[in-house]
């Protein structure tokens, strides 16, 4: 049993090394903006006080705080790992937790900013925050990890753009129900029908589901799997990033993600 936690962390310790190593390697600054950076650096260390003890930090904490480093995205996305390992357990992740998981600078910012507002849940509050907490201006940084992503996928692949003000009480909820509306539903000038949009999400989850059996086995899947499979259901296509999210987690790790 020692043999083998040693073994899971020599995994975990050369996962992050890699991870870390692609960041500084290959992080493109592009739109990420200083403000943003010594943000997440100031709330980081809020959240290293609640979990280590005030003014105590790990061997390893790097504590950069300058935006013109060369490896400042690595190193604030390293140090709220260690956060995280005191706030969920070492290696332990909740599933809406984002990671690194890319090369893109402002998607990096993104996933962690999204991911320090879920330890600040788990080690202050829900929805509490202290005084002089940075937080973010974004909304979209505080939804869930699967509508960042199809808000990230639409805006890149189809330059779409959404009329949910940022201000809208219940944002999130708010921009899901638009996207469903003029996505998933077709209503776009010059789009599929919906039939075929609905079919084409339903040949989706057909293969999803073959490739979840071959990956995981026959009808073994992960929790909160949605297994939607109703061709007329709104959030069919919705339920499909999910699960897909879902089966990239257990197949590659939490959070973890292909370059590209």
């Amino acid at each position: 049993m020692k043999r083998m936690s040693r073994l899971v962390l020599l995994i975990l310790g050369a996962m992050l090394l890699i991870i870390g190593g692609l960041i500084v390697n290959s992080q493109d600054q592009t739109g990420v903006f200083a403000s943003q950076l010594i943000g997440l650096r100031l709330d980081i260390e809020v959240l290293a006080d609640r979990a280590f003890g005030g003014g105590t930090r790990p061997e390893l904490w790097t504590g950069n705080g300058d935006p013109e480093s060369p490896t400042i995205l690595a190193d604030l996305w390293f140090d709220s790992e260690l956060v995280a390992d005191v706030a969920f357990g070492a290696g332990q992740r909740p599933l809406d937790w984002a990671g690194a998981a890319s090369t893109n600078g402002a998607v990096i910012v993104r996933n962690v900013r999204h991911d320090i507002e879920l330890l600040a849940d788990e080690l202050i509050g829900e929805d509490l925050r202290p005084e002089g907490w940075v937080g973010t201006t974004n909304p979209l940084e505080l939804c869930d990890r699967n509508l960042i992503n199809l808000v990230y996928v639409l805006q890149t692949a189809y330059n779409a753009e959404f009329e949910t003000i940022p201000t809208v009480a219940n944002y999130c909820t708010a921009l899901r129900l638009e996207i469903e509306n003029d996505y998933i539903e077709a209503r776009n000038t010059g789009s599929p029908s919906a039939e075929i949009i609905a079919e084409m999400n339903l040949a989706i989850r057909g293969d999803l589901e073959r490739l979840a059996d071959e990956e995981l086995g026959l009808n073994n899947r992960p929790a909160d799997w949605t297994g939607n499979k109703d061709i007329n259901s709104p959030g069919l296509l919705r339920d499909n990033f999910v699960d897909i999210g879902l089966l990239a987690d257990a197949t590659l790790g939490q959070g973890q993600r292909p370059d590209g």
